[in-house]
């Protein structure tokens, strides 16, 4: 799978009804508890994005068994 970083910050501003760059050089921890996505657009991802994003939002599953 090949996965592509962009580190640039756009923000949009109302008054002016445009996004500007704020910051070109941002800083992403490489891990996290957290993720944020727009999924607006999700159904014309790729497959291995769909499923890498999946992923995130189901917890693995633990299967214990113990036999006695």
């Amino acid at each position: 799978m090949i996965c592509y970083a962009v580190q640039l910050l756009y923000v949009y501003f109302q008054t002016i009804g445009e996004f500007l760059l704020i910051d070109h050089n941002m800083r992403v921890k490489p891990r996290g508890k957290v993720y944020s996505v727009n999924e607006g657009y999700s159904k014309f991802w790729y497959e291995p994005l769909k499923e890498y994003i999946d992923g995130l939002k189901t917890p693995p599953v633990i299967i214990f068994i113990a036999c006695i």
